[in-house]
């Protein structure tokens, strides 16, 4: 990711399990933009509103830093009339992206148990975040799907 929290590279694995962002605007691969806009994450995600007030956390922190970005100003106004953002917003909290752990329904019979930590490059342009098997089931699960990719 890049600071601004968008996504520029992928892993197959990752098109897998989030669908393919190939083409898709800097906008919907928006890590924030993602959690409060993309349907499927506001159902898969377990408990979806912590992991939405983290992001919300996550965004103000990085917002604070370059708050004359056009673009995180415009992921702020398409996501500002959600009333779990707002909720999250106006408790002021502030994250660095560090490490996350989320339970992902992936299909009818499977559940990812994942644990995602995200380093920041020595220059503080990028993000790289890492999501490993948090169980046994959630890593057979992922080196099946890698294996058939």
């Amino acid at each position: 990711m890049d600071r601004q929290l968008t996504i520029v590279a992928w892993n197959p694995t990752f098109a897998a399990v989030y669908g393919d962002l190939t083409g898709q605007s800097a906008l919907r691969r928006n890590v924030v933009w993602r959690i409060f806009r993309d349907p499927f994450l506001q159902t898969a995600v377990d408990d979806w509103r912590e992991v939405a007030h983290l992001q919300t956390a996550r965004f103000r922190q990085i917002y604070s830093s370059d708050a004359d970005s056009a673009f995180l100003y415009r992921v702020f106004t398409t996501i500002k009339n959600n009333p779990v953002f707002q909720e999250a917003w106006d408790r002021l909290a502030v994250a660095e992206p560090d490490e996350m752990r989320f339970l992902l329904t992936f299909s009818e019979n499977s559940d990812l148990y994942l644990v995602e930590t995200t380093l920041q490059t020595p220059t503080g342009e990028y993000y790289l975040a890492v999501q490993n098997a948090g169980d046994t089931p959630t890593l057979m699960t992922l080196t099946q799907l890698g294996e058939n990719i």
